[in-house]
């Protein structure tokens, strides 16, 4: 167990150093507006980092990540929504949320899932300054079927 939790620790670590690829970002909401005009190189206000990880085993264990790390907020959240590909669209399988009253909130766990469909993971991270949330990044994982 403890040798589980040491390799979490680390695999997380080496996800924060890594930096994210800016396909991984949504566009600032219509509030952000005015921050950006003030600084334009900047594509979030807080939100330093946000990822997501899934892969299913062979037997159809989902491994689920999801990490969001912003600078100064003093409340953060991740959801990762698992999704399922069923009578012709994407539905709602399973949701799962982290919330900190911290800079750092992270999910990461196994979930089994029946065979004989598409799956893919939505990430979404919040970040709150002040009481307000100043960034909503989004990850979207690649398709996989089992």
């Amino acid at each position: 167990m403890q040798l589980k939790k040491l390799f979490l620790m680390m695999l997380a670590m080496m996800i924060i150093a890594v930096p994210l690829p800016a396909s991984a970002r949504e566009s600032p909401s219509d509030e952000l507006t005015q921050l950006e005009i003030v600084e334009p190189g900047l594509k979030y206000v807080d939100v330093q980092n946000l990822k997501g990880a899934f892969s299913i085993s062979s037997s159809g264990k989902a491994s689920v990540f999801g990490y969001i790390w912003a600078r100064t907020a003093e409340k953060t959240k991740v959801k990762c929504v698992l999704m399922r590909y069923e009578n012709n669209d994407w539905e709602k399988y399973k949701t799962w949320t982290d919330t900190n009253d911290s800079g750092i909130s992270s999910i990461c766990l196994d979930y089994y899932i029946p065979k004989g469909y598409n799956y893919k993971l939505y990430v979404y991270g919040y970040a709150w300054v002040n009481g307000v949330i100043v960034d909503r990044p989004f990850y979207e994982s690649d398709t996989k079927y089992y």
